[in-house]
């Protein structure tokens, strides 16, 4: 690519924020969402239909990652190393069973905070549990 096409990918490649919310997954991939954007510091990824983050891309910027209403069950280990500046994790709406599924993230750093209907709550309740937020290197 040359000349106007090389200026619109390199655009695109510095957008910010990127919301692909109902987009649909293809075999648990983002189509198009490569480690090229290197300037992505939100990614918002609800209800795409994602069962795994095994196949996000490098993102060494990205700080806010929304990935409710998806079918992530497991493999959130990854996202220590994918996304090594993430202050923020929406996982509401997944289908996470047990508490092993974050402990990978919790000694990343990650404070859980947990919704159960009246109001967000730091530390592990998991009764009448709906939805789940970290926030990393937060006190609250």
């Amino acid at each position: 690519l040359s000349g106007p096409e090389e200026q619109s990918l390199e655009l695109w490649y510095s957008v910010k924020e990127l919301v692909l919310d109902n987009c649909r997954s293809n075999e648990g991939k983002i189509e198009g969402l490569t480690d090229e954007f290197e300037e992505l510091e939100f990614l918002s990824t609800i209800n795409v239909g994602l069962t795994s983050v095994a196949n996000l891309p490098k993102l060494n910027k990205l700080k806010k990652l929304e990935l409710s209403d998806n079918r992530i069950s497991g493999g959130l280990e990854v996202l220590a190393e994918k996304c090594p500046n993430l202050t923020h994790l929406n996982l509401s709406g997944n289908k996470i069973k047990d508490l092993s599924t974050i402990e990978p993230l919790v000694s990343h750093g990650a404070s859980p905070l947990l919704w159960d209907g009246r109001g967000w709550y730091q530390g592990i309740l998991l009764s009448h549990l709906y939805g789940m937020l970290f926030v990393f290197n937060y006190v609250l």
